[in-house]
């Protein structure tokens, strides 16, 4: 009896155990299809928001300028320079209808760029000399305004003041949505008028989306990251 009553246990036992263990296997096969679910969806995120990113830098030029250190006299003053070539470059590119010709435009004025730079440093008291080019360069997720761009590789108008080893400054040079008033919050409308005129609607709709695009954007750079 002792002998049966023994036998049933270990039977109950292994069976209880047997259980537990498809249980597990579920769980861990559930968690399985879970995580090549994510990434199968991080994945087509990443590559879309690539696509888009791709599409938006061949039909911009950006801006970034590199202030001499980051002191607070720098900082003000690679302000002031960013101000006097904004409003300079700003009339020069009125009239360009596509990226091409704006970078001929801004090719060209390379020197006078450069010039008024330079000037606006000696005004203000400095000596710092100041380089200027047309060049690629990565830029981080930014937000100008409404507007959120994705990270990536863009072709950008390259100020340098002085060691250039300060924090910088960025917007987008053509189409124009830099602003020479640091109080605005919003991209005016007719500049976003011009950078619709030159995107494509998918690309335009996923840089104007509502403030969790750049959450999206962020994931996305951060799964790319870990490829």
């Amino acid at each position: 009896m002792n002998v049966n009553l023994a036998l049933k246990d270990i039977v109950e036992k292994v069976e209880q155990d047997r259980n537990e263990l498809k249980y597990k296997i579920f769980f861990v096969k559930a968690a399985i299809v879970v995580v090549i679910f994510i990434s199968i969806i991080l994945i087509k995120t990443s590559l879309s928001h690539a696509d888009v990113q791709e599409g938006i830098a061949q039909q911009i030029i950006r801006f970034h300028c590199l202030a001499n250190s980051d002191s607070a006299e720098d900082q003000k003053l690679k302000l002031k320079v960013k101000n006097e070539v904004v409003s300079y470059l700003q009339k020069k590119l009125d009239d360009t209808k596509d990226k091409q010709e704006a970078e001929i435009v801004i090719q060209k004025e390379l020197p006078n760029i450069i010039r008024i730079a330079e000037n606006k440093i000696k005004k203000e008291g400095y000596s710092y000399k100041v380089t200027a080019n047309l060049e690629q360069t990565y830029f981080p997720v930014k937000v100008y305004g409404d507007l959120t761009f994705p990270s990536g590789e863009y072709e950008a108008l390259r100020i340098k003041i002085g060691k250039a080893e300060g924090r910088n400054w960025w917007c987008v040079m053509f189409p124009s949505l830099c602003v020479v008033n640091e109080t605005y919050s919003v991209v005016p409308e007719d500049s976003k008028e011009k950078l619709d005129n030159v995107l494509t609607d998918e690309e335009y709709n996923e840089i104007a989306e509502d403030e969790h695009v750049e959450v999206r954007f962020q994931i996305a750079d951060f799964f790319k990251n870990l490829w």
